[in-house]
């Protein structure tokens, strides 16, 4: 199980280009298996999230990996029926960031089915305490993308992220994190959860509970790209933001429910080809390889909008 108290302000660019300069030299001599898709929940674990909705997103999501007809209903239907998943939660104790995986990677194929109900009690055990404070929710990202980046699969890269969108205490900004997640073909999704106060514990200021338009540029921090260079889920469409559960219209059950749908199975018509590869379309000599990629340090895009591969 892995935490992750962040560095110093002073450091964070020291350690990120130590961390990707690790990858880009052992990443190509890793065995790594093969999956349809890398799927981690990022769950918001600061104050202003009420202790209720903390407990219900972990006993959800521990209801839905614990059905018998899960492996069915989200990965049979993928071409390798294969999904390789984890959770961490965010907050900060005292000035520290913290980002804790509270389940570590599990693999669910056909061969083993039933180890999805292993990790949602995996989730009930490691998600017992709730970490409280800000909301990080850039250092989030960013530690979880690096960890999408380095783990032991290799597969379509999802973050799926419940929060009210309020960041607060990040020494790394969200729209930052939510660019080097683009760059490294990282799909991010969102579920919008209703802040009940403030981080620091004093009432909302004002009837609005969660902040859609944050919500809404880390899932796409750069609206004006042409759509087809857009980063996708495993079905083709486009990375979303569902708001159904904090406006009332959904139980939280059913709107993960609906959520994991759409970021594993959805509507699989034309399922991107799960290798990673361009499309044939492409012009294979525009499509950058992930280590060529050390310039997500200066978060400078110009060049690479013109490059993308297709999601």
């Amino acid at each position: 199980m892995k935490s992750f108290t962040l560095l110093p302000k002073t450091l964070i660019g020291t350690a990120c280009a130590f961390s990707v300069l690790s990858y880009g030299l052992g990443a190509s001599a890793a065995n790594l298996t093969p999956v349809d898709i890398e799927l981690v929940f990022a769950i918001d674990a600061s104050n202003s999230i009420s202790q209720d909705d903390y407990d219900k997103q972990i006993n959800s999501l521990n209801n839905i990996f614990s059905d018998p007809n899960f492996f069915n209903e989200f990965v049979k239907a993928l071409p390798n029926k294969s999904l390789a998943v984890s959770a961490y939660q965010f907050g900060t104790v005292g000035q520290n960031q913290i980002v804790t995986q509270i389940a570590d990677w599990t693999l669910i194929n056909q061969d083993n089915p039933s180890s999805a109900a292993s990790f949602g009690q995996k989730l009930v055990t490691g998600g017992q305490a709730k970490i409280g404070g800000l909301s990080p929710i850039g250092n989030a990202i960013d530690t979880i993308v690096n960890d999408l980046l380095t783990n032991d699969y290799e597969g379509h890269k999802v973050i799926n992220l419940s929060s009210d969108g309020f960041n607060f205490g990040s020494t790394i900004h969200p729209f930052i994190a939510a660019g080097k997640a683009y760059q490294e073909f990282v799909t991010i999704n969102a579920l919008a959860i209703p802040a009940s106060q403030s981080d620091n514990n004093s009432p909302l200021t004002s009837s609005t509970t969660y902040n859609l338009s944050t919500l809404q540029k880390i899932v796409d921090p750069y609206p004006t790209v042409d759509p087809q260079f857009k980063n996708k889920n495993f079905d083709g469409r486009s990375a979303f933001v569902m708001t159904e559960y904090a406006d009332g219209e959904m139980l939280l059950e059913e709107a993960f429910r609906s959520k994991l749908k759409k970021e594993t199975t959805g509507e699989l018509l034309n399922p991107p080809d799960p290798s990673g590869d361009p499309d044939p379309s492409d012009d294979p000599q525009t499509v950058p390889e992930p280590s060529s990629l050390l310039g997500l340090l200066g978060i400078s895009l110009l060049g690479l909008f013109g490059q993308r591969k297709r999601g």
